[in-house]
């Protein structure tokens, strides 16, 4: 630092105050002017053109999803980056709107989002909705959700493990906080991944993960109180179940078998416990798990609806029609 010594700091102010007083400003901006305009213009560009590379990118890096001996794909949507973040962890709906979780673990980052059915567009989001106590607890994820009256309840997980089960109450509208249920951990020692409610009873189903011989019913009331206990028949358990939803009275599994393309839409009887795979799905990807379960009857014949994380850069949106 002994050159600093030898430098006259008032001569080299001096200078430069001389340089930029030569310095024609407006002459300047007038030649910048012009070059900023430009790069504005690609900028309100890049951002389509960036997405629509992301796609292009996802869509080759992916093999291509189809058809199965016991349901047909018959549409499938493929979002990338911030709509990515917004659906790669729970889906469901009202009739009207698709609504959406989505989660990064690392980063303790969480999102809702609300899409219009027919057109996919989004019409409300929300990052960070998880209220700041839940996050101290250690709950980094919003799993699989379910639409009810006007609320979404939604699975909270915790990658540390060390949260109590959980399930929070978020606002339809507004997509904010509203309030929460921690359940017994004696039943749900790993935590849940997935909440269903039936619409027509209020009343809400889950179970274990990764793997569970029974689900467990709460009636959505001011304490969430346990009603009752289905033991699963027909199969040994229920495995790695990623989301569910119920229409017409049946509970509908979205199952994840583990390292295969190939994954079940499983269906149980939620008065004798009877479940069975109800239909295979194509998930074009092995290695991606398979995404929360929504059940919609579309005019294009579809029934049952998919947001599967394809663990790079996106997310598909696959509708079904069971054959």
């Amino acid at each position: 630092m002994d050159f600093l010594k030898n430098i006259d700091f008032g001569e080299l102010l001096g200078k430069m105050k001389d340089l930029f007083g030569k310095i024609d400003w407006g002459d300047l901006w007038g030649k910048i002017k012009p070059a900023l305009g430009k790069v504005a213009d690609f900028l309100k560009k890049t951002p389509s053109m960036f997405v629509a590379f992301t796609v292009f990118l996802t869509v080759l890096a992916d093999p291509v999803a189809g058809n199965t001996g016991s349901a047909r794909l018959v549409h499938e949507e493929v979002r990338t980056l911030i709509d990515a973040s917004f659906m790669s962890k729970g889906l469901t709906n009202d009739g009207a709107y698709y609504y959406t979780s989505g989660a990064v673990s690392f980063a303790k980052y969480t999102a809702l989002a609300k899409y219009e059915i027919g057109t996919l567009k989004r019409v409300k989001y929300k990052v960070f909705p998880v209220n700041w106590d839940l996050i101290k607890k250690g709950y980094d994820n919003i799993g699989g959700i379910s639409w009810y009256n006007g609320k979404l309840y939604a699975a909270m997980e915790s990658k540390s493990g060390k949260a109590a089960p959980c399930i929070a109450v978020f606002s339809a509208d507004s997509l904010a906080y509203e309030t929460r249920y921690e359940l017994p951990a004696c039943w749900f020692p790993q935590g849940i991944t997935w909440v269903a409610v039936d619409r027509a009873t209020g009343l809400l189903y889950t179970g274990a993960w990764p793997t569970a011989d029974s689900v467990h019913v709460f009636r959505i009331d001011a304490t969430m109180a346990h009603v009752r206990q289905i033991d699963v028949s027909g199969l040994s358990s229920l495995d790695r179940i990623c989301g569910g939803e119920v229409y017409g009275g049946v509970l509908y599994l979205s199952q994840d078998v583990e390292s295969e393309r190939i994954n079940n839409v499983l269906r149980v009887n939620v008065q004798t416990g009877e479940s069975a795979v109800y239909f295979t799905r194509d998930s074009g990807r092995a290695e991606a798990p398979a995404g929360d379960v929504t059940v919609f009857p579309k005019a294009d014949g579809s029934l049952f609806h998919v947001a599967d994380y394809n663990g790079i850069l996106g997310v598909y949106l696959r509708s079904y029609a069971v054959i």
